[in-house]
């Protein structure tokens, strides 16, 4: 519940730093917390949610593999039917969850699957922070000074730098195309 309501206000934070005070609307965006296994079963959240989104955003959420299957059927489950309609994952490219997410929507015939490597560098301030006023060093901007020696690309004592490889996939659903009308005058 805790992530949900930091997920909220960062959203809410969001949507009011990004609203002109001249702009009357501003974007439906949601936060919800959902039970997979009720659009396996067809109950619960799925009879009310199923079909109502444009965007389905999920980040970092396959881990367990008996839980694969009931990911894929929400995530499928929630978007309109509409060829605008996207889900787009991100996660590290390593974990087995993501990969096995993968080949499940791969493997189903309504969904298109499209996967994009992004790397991405990390940085993990280190510990060496809390030295400064230790020693009665004059307090320094540390993020500030991270950050500008990780644009010379030169070693740090304030931060250790971490490549990663992550993935974004952009799933949309195959919509069946409607017949073309036929009328009685076109049979033979």
């Amino acid at each position: 519940e805790h992530v949900l309501d930091r997920c909220r206000a960062n959203v809410q934070r969001i949507l009011t730093e990004g609203t002109s005070s001249s702009s009357s609307s501003s974007p439906s965006i949601g936060v919800d917390k959902l039970d997979w296994y009720d659009f396996v079963r067809g109950t619960g959240q799925s009879l009310t949610r199923a079909g109502t989104y444009d965007t389905v955003i999920a980040c970092d959420c396959a881990y367990f593999y008996p839980d694969i299957a009931a990911l894929s059927s929400t995530l499928k489950g929630l978007l309109k039917q509409r060829e605008t309609s996207r889900c787009f994952i991100f996660g590290p490219s390593n974990r087995g969850g993501l990969q096995r997410l993968i080949s499940q929507m791969r493997g189903d015939e309504s969904i298109e699957v499209a996967i994009e490597n992004v790397g991405m560098a990390r940085y993990r301030l280190d510990s060496s922070f809390d030295t400064a006023a230790e020693q009665n060093q004059p307090p320094l901007d540390f993020l500030q000074a991270a950050a500008q020696q990780a644009q010379g690309e030169t070693e740090s004592r304030f931060y250790s730098r971490y490549d990663s490889s992550f993935l974004l996939v952009t799933c949309s659903l195959r919509l069946e195309e409607q017949p073309e009308n036929t009328s009685l005058s076109n049979i033979d």
